[in-house]
Order: structure tokens, then C-alpha cells, then sequence
């Protein structure tokens, strides 16, 4: 009899929704998981119906969302196991305030939400340790990205070099710190920089090319970077629990990347080997006019990157893992 799994998840509109749930089911069916899916729950029939979908089911996953107290009962009392999965440092606010990232509404609703679950799924080693040391399994699990998809190496080549960035506006405050070294770029190299997003963005001195995100046409436009940007901040929790997304989806589509050795860029970049990291506005310019400079070595990093995301970041290769992780729940 295969596994059937109720998954519910914070918000179809949310990118963690999508990618590690909505995307993930076909991959965990080919594998003979019975799965479905259900929006956290807001009013108390939405409440009343995950009750008897719980009681269909052998394992239920939570994804992302803290229940506030009043919820408590409801995930406690559903009469299976419960899984909780996240990809950000939940626990913390995204944006400061009055200088500090700390919550402890936070903190103490996440704090609650890992009692309440039997086996916790975190999207790197960072997320796993905010867990504590509860005597209950943990996996840690990175967000999938689709693979093979459109590649740099398969299309003509750019006339002017391509540096790319892709991510939501709130996001963009991290592209900006590269402003000036990308206007000393400017003033040496040509070169134009896109960015996939759902804001505009400037920068005074560089070429700028907005561009819309969207899904259907995203892998394609990625393939189009000659130069894959993920700058970070180093000195916040929540870029600490970043799962490196962007950055998977440069190496996917075989694109060379740069980025800051924050969080789980570290894990996933062999300096020199599959990508560069930079550590601050000099190492930056350095090392982008260094890839600029030399198309063969941005060849080289683009092969190597394509082969770390094969082995270990595909749907195939994460649902594999969160199913041996269900079989010992």
C-alpha cells in the first residue's frame, strides 16, 4: 500500500509554496506517494475539512506557516504524524526593527510549531539549527530547481555580456549594494545587466534591462546571462537562512555565478570550481571584470555548476530524499 501524504501549504502565490510543494507533487507520485494538497486552513470549515482529509492520510505536512495558539489543538489533535517543512529563518523578521531582526512573537510561535511537529524538513544546515537539539528526526532538504532547462551554452552569443539577477522587490536592497562596483564595471566593460523581477530597478551609470518575471518564460530568459549575480548581507539571520535559490537556477541553466559566502552560497559554491564568491564592493569588481574577461573560464564554471545541480539539487534527487525521510517518520 503506498504512503498517502497530506501536504498543506502556506500560499500558492508564495515562491516556497510552488516550489516545494505545488511543484513537488508529480515527483513524489512517480515514486508511489498518494499525495494531495490543501491550503492552510482560515475559516472553521477549512478547519473542519483538514480534519477529515488528516484522518485520510498517513502523514500530514505543514509547510511554512507558524499556527498561532488558537490553532494549537487543531495540529495536535489531527491523529497522524505531522511534518513540518520551511525555507526561510521564519523565526526572525525579514526587515529590522529599531536595528534588530530579533521577534519574539517569532520565536516563541516557532518554537511551538517544532513541539507540535514529529520530523521537521529544513531547506539547509543554518534553518535545522534554529530547531534546537529536540530529539526528533530532521532532513535537510534544499529547494529543488527544474532540470535539464534552457542553457547559456546552447544559444548564440551575446554581443554585449549579459549580468543577470532574478528575485522579488523586496529583494532588490540586495542587488543594490552593488552599485558601485558595478558603475567602476561600467566605466571599464561593456556590459548590461537584467533583472527578473516584479519591480523596476537602477542604477545610474549601468545599463539597465527590466525585465517582468514570469514563470513560463523564466528559465529562458536566465539562459540569456552570460554572469549570474546572488549578493547577500552578511550581517542578518534572515540571509543566513537563504537556500540559495536564485543561485541553483543560474547553475541549472549553466550560467557562470557570482556570490556573497553567505549561508548556503557557501555550500553550494567550490570557490573557483562551479562558481566565485565575493566578499565585499572590491572583490566584486574583481572578480566580475575576471569572468568578463575570460569567456572560457565562464564555459568552465557553467559545465561544473550544471553537474552540481544534476547530482543534488532536481526534483527527483530532493523527492527521493523527502521519501526515504517519510519511511522513518
Amino acid at each position: 500500500m503506498s504512503l498517502r501524504l497530506l501536504m498543506v501549504y502556506a500560499d500558492a502565490r508564495m515562491p516556497s509554496s510552488r516550489i516545494r510543494i505545488l511543484q513537488m507533487v508529480p515527483w513524489l507520485r512517480r515514486l508511489g506517494v498518494e499525495a494531495t494538497c490543501l491550503p492552510y486552513p482560515r475559516t472553521l470549515g477549512a478547519r473542519f475539512t483538514l480534519r477529515r482529509q488528516a484522518a485520510c492520510h498517513d502523514l500530514v505536512l505543514l509547510q511554512k506557516r507558524l499556527p498561532v495558539r488558537a490553532d494549537t489543538l487543531l495540529w495536535r489533535h489531527l491523529g497522524r504524524p505531522l511534518l513540518f517543512d520551511f525555507d526561510d529563518a521564519i523565526a526572525f523578521r525579514q526587515e529590522p526593527r529599531a536595528g534588530s531582526y530579533l521577534s519574539p512573537t517569532r520565536q516563541r510561535r516557532f518554537a511551538r510549531t517544532v513541539r507540535l511537529a514529529d520530523g521537521i524538513i529544513a531547506g539547509n544546515r543554518y534553518l535545522a539549527s534554529l530547531c534546537g537539539a529536540a530529539a526528533k528526526p530532521v532532513l535537510i532538504a534544499p529547494s529543488p530547481v527544474p532540470y535539464p532547462v534552457a542553457t547559456c551554452s546552447a544559444r548564440p552569443p551575446n554581443p554585449v555580456p549579459i549580468l543577470g539577477w532574478v528575485g522579488g522587490g523586496p529583494n532588490l536592497d540586495s542587488l543594490a549594494a552593488l552599485a558601485v562596483p558595478l558603475r567602476r564595471l561600467a566605466a571599464r566593460h561593456p556590459f548590461r545587466l537584467h533583472v527578473l523581477s516584479d519591480q523596476p530597478f537602477t542604477c545610474p551609470g549601468v545599463e539597465v534591462v527590466n525585465l517582468p518575471w514570469r514563470l513560463a518564460s523564466q528559465e529562458e530568459e536566465i539562459a540569456r546571462f552570460d554572469i549570474g549575480l546572488m549578493p547577500l548581507a552578511a550581517d542578518n539571520p534572515w540571509n543566513a537562512g537563504k537556500c540559495s535559490y536564485k543561485l541553483l537556477q543560474y547553475m541549472a541553466a549553466g550560467v557562470a555565478s557570482v556570490a556573497s559566502p553567505v549561508g548556503m552560497n557557501s555550500e553550494v559554491i567550490d570557490d573557483g570550481v562551479n562558481g566565485l564568491l565575493a566578499t565585499d564592493e572590491a572583490a566584486w569588481e574583481r572578480t566580475l571584470i575576471r569572468l568578463l574577461d575570460d569567456p572560457s573560464l565562464r564555459q568552465r564554471l557553467g559545465r561544473a555548476a550544471r553537474q552540481t545541480v544534476a547530482r543534488a539539487y532536481t526534483y527527483p534527487a530532493i523527492a527521493g530524499q523527502w521519501l526515504a525521510f517519510f519511511a522513518s517518520a
